[in-house]
């Protein structure tokens, strides 16, 4: 079965009676790089993040539909729109902490992310990427609305991080 957005997944009858995956084109509109194909556990019950676990519209106390994931996380399965004008920042942190999580490298298409919280990596003893999929055209644009504050904060056990093919921009840098 295919549908168009997370949207619909979470509309779906639950249990599902004969659905044993469903592929979603879009998190939100078509086109904007977050579907995939989506499992459901029937005895699944963690939080609801946006991208990899989503709760139906119904609230069953267990069921979840579970995204399948391989080798990354991708920022725009948690709804970043990467357009440079849409703060980002909530699906930013939420994949991030997936992808520490799973222990994969969060990944970001060749768009323009607009934060405006610091970053905070606690990825442990693991090794952790912060990574673009292409090389050039992926920035992270930082809206500082408060002096002397970070973009990335890396927590002192977190000595095996990497940032690869992205630019940072300061909006506010005088801020």
């Amino acid at each position: 079965m295919t549908i168009e957005a997370i949207s619909d997944l979470k509309a779906l009858p639950t249990p599902p009676s004969t659905i044993e995956a469903v592929y979603v084109l879009s998190h939100s509109i078509l086109g904007d790089s977050g579907g995939e194909t989506f499992y459901w556990s029937g005895s699944s019950n963690p939080p609801d993040n946006g991208g990899t676990v989503i709760i139906p519209a119904s609230l069953p106390s267990t069921g979840r539909w579970m995204r399948l994931v391989e080798d990354f996380i991708l920022v725009e399965w948690f709804g970043a729109k990467g357009d440079g004008v849409t703060d980002d920042t909530i699906a930013f942190n939420n994949a991030l902490g997936v992808a520490m999580q799973y222990k994969l490298p969060l990944t970001m298409l060749g768009k323009t992310y607009l934060i405006s919280e610091t970053i905070l990596i606690d990825s442990g003893p693991y090794e952790f990427k912060l990574e673009a999929s292409i090389i050039g055209g992926t920035k992270i644009k930082f809206r500082n609305t408060v002096t002397n504050r970070p973009l990335i904060s890396l927590t002192p056990n977190s000595s095996h991080s990497h940032v690869e093919n992205i630019e940072f921009i300061a909006e506010n840098p005088l801020v």
